[in-house]
């Protein structure tokens, strides 16, 4: 099964973020792949292809790892809308986050390192900025857009990180929830 791991969104701040979108205009460009709002997500580790028999049991660290980084009491804000590697040749463009004490960079890099060394994933991510996939440019369309777009979009908490499956359709990727942490 296609799995990852994910800090999933409260509802509130999806209906945000796509109301935004479309509000200015973003849902209008042409030619981009459009992640669906129910699909919104921070992603900390794609897992490609694994038997979830095998898998489970290894995850289990992940809970402890949570807590470890995530007060309840830490909120966390979208604050701006940017692109990789940039605005006038964007491949992914994202909403930001903002993660001024590094706390959910320093998750991943946790949890990274702990299924490197279980053998789940075969390298770590060198260098992660925190985000929230909104659109792919699959057709290397160029954009002016000069920088980024700063809107606040909201405030959340984490309060659990979540083991998505995904099986991939025709009609985009549909995401299924296999375990909470």
């Amino acid at each position: 099964m296609r799995t990852f791991i994910a800090i999933d969104l409260p509802l509130d701040i999806k209906d945000n973020i796509y109301n935004f979108l479309e509000k200015c205009g973003f849902y209008d460009l042409k030619g981009l792949t459009f992640v669906k709002k129910e699909n919104f997500h921070i992603t900390v580790s794609f897992l490609g292809e694994q038997d979830l028999t095998m898998l489970l049991p290894c995850l289990d660290f992940i809970s402890e790892k949570r807590v470890e980084y995530f007060s309840t009491s830490t909120n966390y804000s979208l604050k701006n809308i940017g692109a990789f590697p940039n605005l006038n040749t964007p491949r992914i463009f994202w909403i930001g986050i903002n993660d001024k004490n590094r706390n959910i960079s320093g998750f991943i890099t946790s949890i990274e390192k702990e299924l490197l060394k279980i053998g789940i994933i075969s390298n770590i991510s060198k260098y992660y900025i925190p985000h929230i996939t909104i659109a792919r440019n699959k057709k290397n369309l160029k954009f002016n857009f000069g920088t980024e777009i700063e809107e606040e979009l909201g405030i959340f908490t984490i309060k659990n990180i979540t083991l998505f499956s995904s099986k991939l359709t025709s009609n985009g990727p549909i995401y299924s929830i296999v375990k909470s942490f």
